[in-house]
């Protein structure tokens, strides 16, 4: 166990952390996005309009620029498992890259430590460059018995891109990010009850990172020790897991059925929620996300759902009203992350409220849940921010940050 860079005891530092965040990490590597280089790769590799699609597997550059295309024409973000290691890293190496740390656990830990929250964060993968990038205020349970990593690559696109193919454009009006992976460690990710079991008791659990497991048995032995954590902690630690794009849809549902019932709050962004109702007309309806999310509830006998737009974020659940403030301080910091990036600091993240204005489409959207005067719902409007270039990268995770923050 890794504590502050030092190696130290378990039990000596359980007091001073009460928050622990599971269960992977990694190293990213965000490429700078370059404009006249992406058009000069699409005339390299014959891309036309009609290549456009969501590909099953990505093999190439070439299906990685499809990739990236695709996302760019659907105004979405995507996180993808990339079949060709050698391509992917081919690829990067195209690109000026910044190497920073990556998965939900360890950026939630980052933003954490910005609001001035002690927090342990169990890591999967422990490698030289992971190691000098560790903050230094953050302990770290080191539960990896791998040295090195597999990066993550992260492409950003910005708002109004535009792209000619074929004489047709293809345009977003809205800034997102695409995560390509190949990344064996956390493939076989085996989370260690008895390293848990040593932690307890704490006072929040973050359960993430087991998007990028294929493996069913795998899973299931992940899943039988999960269950016996969250027994262990049930009535005596909040639970929160934060959805991802799986690389394995069967895997997906085997999670989604196991954790919807378990835990007390179940989050995830637009996207992966689109995927589970099949529909985005919930961002502009709320009677559609009104019956979707009851709908769902009578399917999974959910504690409570946790929503994370980029117009809004809402909860729903038993007596979600009373977490008001958890959601208003993921917004909080995430619009702070999205405007500051990395050189966000506790100043920045005080003032973010007092600075920022409200967008009025996503405040017409949360007087609608007002107005149902109903206890289980809880709705606040996104702050209206216009960027040049926002970081869109680690959104989610500093909202999941703080949200817990405020349950601890």
């Amino acid at each position: 166990v890794s504590s502050v860079g030092k190696v130290v005891e378990t039990g000596k530092i359980l007091i001073m952390n009460r928050i622990l965040l599971g269960f992977s990490n990694n190293i990213d590597y965000e490429i700078s996005w370059n404009q006249d280089f992406f058009n000069e790769l699409i005339l390299r590799y014959k891309i036309c309009y009609e290549d456009i699609n969501r590909l099953e597997e990505i093999q190439s550059i070439r299906d990685l620029l499809i990739t990236i295309l695709f996302c760019v024409k659907n105004n979405i973000g995507l996180e993808c498992h990339v079949n060709n290691y050698t391509a992917l890293y081919e690829f990067s190496s195209l690109f000026e890259y910044k190497i920073t740390h990556g998965g939900t656990a360890i950026r939630a830990g980052i933003a954490l430590n910005i609001m001035n929250k002690s927090c342990a964060v169990y890591l999967s993968s422990y490698s030289r460059d992971i190691v000098n990038l560790l903050p230094s205020k953050i302990h770290y349970l080191n539960c990896s018995r791998y040295t090195e990593s597999f990066p993550h690559i992260i492409v950003q696109y910005p708002e109004n891109t535009t792209f000619n193919l074929s004489g047709k454009k293809i345009f977003s009006p809205r800034a997102e990010r695409i995560i390509f992976v190949n990344d064996v460690i956390n493939e076989n990710i085996l989370i260690d009850q008895n390293i848990i079991d040593s932690y307890f008791p704490f006072k929040v659990l973050l359960i993430s990172g087991l998007n990028t497991i294929k493996c069913n048995s795998l899973i299931n032995k992940n899943l039988n020790n999960l269950n016996n954590i969250i027994g262990k902690s049930s009535g005596k630690a909040f639970t929160f897991y934060e959805h991802a794009g799986y690389h394995n849809l069967r895997i997906e549902r085997l999670v989604r059925d196991f954790i919807f019932p378990k835990v007390n709050f179940f989050s995830m962004n637009e996207h992966e929620f689109a995927g589970i109702v099949e529909s985005y007309e919930f961002i502009d309806n709320p009677e559609f996300l009104v019956n979707s999310l009851i709908s769902l509830r009578t399917r999974y006998k959910f504690d409570k759902i946790l929503i994370h737009t980029s117009r809004w974020s809402l909860l729903f659940g038993n007596e979600s009203a009373k977490f008001k403030i958890c959601v208003q301080n993921a917004i909080n910091i995430s619009s702070a992350r999205m405007i500051f990036g990395d050189c966000l600091n506790f100043a920045d993240y005080s003032n973010v409220r007092n600075s920022l204005e409200i967008e009025n489409r996503s405040l017409e959207f949360s007087k609608y849940f007002n107005c149902i005067g109903e206890s289980d719902f809880c709705c606040l409007p996104s702050y209206k921010i216009t960027l040049e270039n926002p970081t869109t990268i680690g959104l989610g995770d500093f909202f999941v940050a703080g949200f817990i923050s405020s349950l601890s």
